[in-house]
């Protein structure tokens, strides 16, 4: 079997478990860069020559936590640090952000050699295969967010769009089991596209990398009490919607004109979560005992929530100085 390293450029085929699961077993963890470089190849030589849908499948759920704690250990390079990045800083960001996208893609790809039969447990495949294809190009706009990096183009579209395949097959609420799911739940597609909508509704360029953390835990906490539906004429809307065929998070309500592909997002059940957390912390109960984390104390999280509260309950921002009628001539100067 052909050696991996940084050097090759030799692809092989992976016909069987053994093979797969022998490669990954060898993946150099404590040099990650080094095991991106390997995590690439072998992705590439399964996109090159797949094996059967179910080698397939098998062989991705392995390598997902090495792809997940290789991204993480090389983002810390990055972070934190001013912009623009230094060359080996940029570098790395674009590594780790094409190694998530270059997963979801392998996934995408599985789920063209899955079997065709009509069963429950094709279906529970399938929300499998489009729940990690959620999570992965999830996680290459984390990384933007983190890094205060603009999103390229695209992006947000990839990700509508696996959800919207979810909700056109029925299954975007199907349970499934996730090993990176941080309290051992099992979750579904519609509750890990929301924990990146909600993300990006708190503000996260706004946000420390810790606060930024805090909320994608808090996010994919909570995100199955919040629900997404489709936003019919008449409805009662909040100020801002989901486009499935627009390349952004959420639009104002105002620019959206056609309901075909508009979903609301109804935070209600999540703000009165909010709500009694706060109450929590103020009765000295610590953040470890209500699953808030370990690494803040009461204030930061109350402060944090605070926030959140606003944002993520869609609530309309009070205005500070109250309104008065009146009249009168404004001068105005313009140009040089």
């Amino acid at each position: 079997m052909p050696v991996m390293n940084a050097s090759s450029s030799i692809t092989f085929v992976i016909r069987d478990l053994q093979t797969g699961f022998a490669i990954i077993s060898r993946l150099p963890l404590a040099n990650p860069k080094q095991a991106e470089i390997d995590i690439n190849r072998f992705l590439d030589c399964l996109l090159a020559a797949p094996p059967d849908g179910e080698t397939y499948f098998r062989l991705l759920e392995h390598v997902r936590l090495p792809v997940a704690f290789v991204a993480e250990e090389l983002a810390k390079r990055y972070l934190n640090k001013p912009l623009p990045l230094a060359d080996l800083e940029e570098e790395i960001f674009q590594q780790v952000v094409a190694l998530w996208l270059k997963t979801a893609r392998a996934y995408a790809h599985c789920a063209e050699k899955d079997s065709t039969e009509e069963d429950a447990a094709h279906a529970q495949r399938v929300a499998m295969i489009l729940q990690r294809c959620i999570h992965h190009t999830g996680m290459a706009i984390v990384e933007h967010q983190r890094a205060r990096r603009e999103f390229p183009w695209g992006l947000w579209l990839d990700l509508h769009g696996y959800y919207a395949s979810a909700e056109e097959w029925g299954i975007a609420t199907l349970p499934i089991p996730d090993a990176l799911e941080c309290l051992g739940r099992s979750t579904h597609c519609a509750a890990s596209y929301i924990s990146f909508l909600l993300c990006e509704m708190a503000g996260c360029y706004s946000l420390s990398v810790h606060e930024q953390t805090l909320v994608r835990r808090w996010a994919i906490y909570w995100s199955p009490l919040v629900s997404l539906h489709k936003a019919e004429l008449g409805d009662s809307l909040p100020s801002y919607l989901v486009d499935l065929m627009q390349d952004v998070a959420l639009r104002p309500v105002a620019d959206c004109l056609q309901t075909d592909h508009l979903r609301r997002l109804d935070t209600s059940s999540l703000a009165m979560q909010i709500s009694q957390i706060r109450q929590q912390l103020r009765q000295k109960i610590p953040p470890s005992q209500l699953a808030l984390g370990d690494g803040c104390t009461a204030g930061q999280c109350n402060r944090l929530l605070e926030h959140l509260s606003r944002t993520w309950s869609q609530a309309r921002a009070a205005r500070k100085y109250r309104r008065h009628a009146t009249s009168g001539i404004t001068r105005l100067c313009t140009g040089f």
